[in-house]
């Protein structure tokens, strides 16, 4: 996998799935959001693609906000705040402003995530709960048909559009 713009970045999207450069119009658009043209920082994007490897990292060793914080303003992924060059308390204070804006980012991100694999999930359970309800009369509906048994998925569909057609009169 090769890596893009921001420091370290790969090439594929949130989701994980390969994003190739095949379509130019999905690259430059790609591109404007990671370099902060979209509603997300660059932070929250960058985390966002590397959601998986972030949580095991976190789970393994727990999170280190301040020192990650100093590598992301580094990078030029986090703004640095008001104060953060200067030694003493304002220095301090400024770090742990950033520490807690890049864990508020991370949580924003996995929050995200978990609201997409819901909706995911239940739309999955919705089509589930379509696809038994349209044998729930007498009928097993499509419950029990072997794959390729062709001929019997002709007969269970005949037998279905019997039933529908009962019912509509």
């Amino acid at each position: 996998m090769s890596t893009g713009r921001i420091a370290g970045e790969p090439t594929h999207e949130a989701a994980g799935t390969q994003v190739g450069d095949a379509d130019p119009l999905l690259a430059q658009m790609r591109d404007a959001v990671r370099t902060g043209g979209g509603r997300r920082s660059r932070l929250s994007v960058w985390m966002a693609e590397r959601e998986s490897e972030i949580a095991g990292m976190i789970a393994a060793y727990g999170a280190d906000w301040e020192t990650w914080a100093k590598l992301w303003v580094a990078s030029g992924l986090l703004g640095a705040p008001k104060g953060w060059g200067v030694d003493g308390p304002a220095g301090a204070a400024a770090r742990r402003r950033a520490a807690e804006t890049a864990r508020q980012t991370w949580l924003r991100v996995r929050r995200r995530r978990q609201s997409v694999r819901r909706a995911a999930k239940s739309k999955a359970t919705a089509m589930q709960a379509d696809a038994t309800s349209a044998g729930n009369g007498d009928s097993d509906g499509m419950r029990g048909l072997r794959p390729g048994d062709e001929e019997a998925a002709r007969r269970r569909l005949a037998a279905l559009d019997r039933e529908m057609r009962e019912r509509s009169r």
